[in-house]
């Protein structure tokens, strides 16, 4: 298991190169990030190498609603455009979002429609080496948002029955949404391609949650997972402490 740091979140106020310093200098060897068609990609990719740094995994675009048929070609042509800025950061894993809930008379065919997307995500990325990875929101966060429980995620993925499609387990999202992580996840765990971490409430340091992060994270280490868990939280102390202080935890 290794740790990535989501520089879309900490240390956000500085400027991209100091935020890369700032997660090398303490002790990361990876990051992850949102958006990347805001980004200088070239710079990510030579100051990262500098650094020591890896990206482990970014957004696909976000301006189409996977579930919706009307959106699904411009939604695929947005995982064609994240599938061609991943191979320039030799990164291997894209995160989508499953896109707001549909009204009616769309509404009870969004699942359908969206294993349908799915399913032709998994064609465009075969031979890839690029997984995609569908991320469940909590309504608290995300009023309306259409894939909320990790639970439905799953059997969502049971259908589209592809490698290259599994899922992001945000531990803070499912904690909220349904609790009973352990249970939840285990069993899962190789649908799983990635992790997200934070406190609950808040979203702030791991440190500071009704999560027993490090026992929750030992459980998923011993059950076999070597992928990365992604630091994605909102800092209540000095940013560089505050990593040093996950770490130490984490550790």
């Amino acid at each position: 298991m290794e740790f990535s740091v989501c520089i879309d979140v900490i240390g956000r106020d500085l400027p991209l190169e100091e935020r890369l310093k700032l997660v090398s200098d303490c002790g990361f060897r990876a990051i992850e990030f949102w958006s990347w068609w805001d980004k200088d990609l070239e710079t990510i990719r030579r100051v990262g190498a500098a650094y020591g740094l890896e990206t482990a995994a970014f957004c696909t675009r976000m301006d189409a609603n996977p579930g919706d048929p009307a959106q699904r070609g411009r939604w695929l042509e947005g995982l064609r455009e994240s599938l061609e800025a991943a191979r320039k950061l030799d990164c291997s894993l894209l995160i989508a979002q499953a896109g707001d809930a549909l009204k009616e008379p769309e509404a009870p065919r969004q699942m359908d429609a969206l294993r349908e997307t799915l399913c032709q995500a998994a064609g465009i990325l075969a031979g890839s080496g690029t997984v995609l990875a569908l991320e469940p929101l909590n309504p608290q966060d995300h009023p309306g948002y259409s894939l909320v429980h990790a639970p439905a995620a799953f059997a969502l993925l049971d259908q589209v029955n592809r490698p290259e499609i599994r899922l992001l387990f945000d531990i803070y999202h499912q904690q909220i949404s349904e609790g009973n992580l352990a249970e939840n996840l285990l069993p899962r765990l190789g649908q799983i391609a990635h992790f997200h971490l934070a406190g609950v409430p808040g979203r702030h340091e791991p440190s500071r949650s009704e999560i027993n992060a490090s026992w929750l994270l030992e459980q998923i280490s011993r059950a076999g997972y070597q992928g990365f868990v992604g630091l994605e939280y909102l800092p209540l102390l000095d940013t560089a402490q505050s990593l040093r202080e996950a770490r130490t935890l984490l550790r």
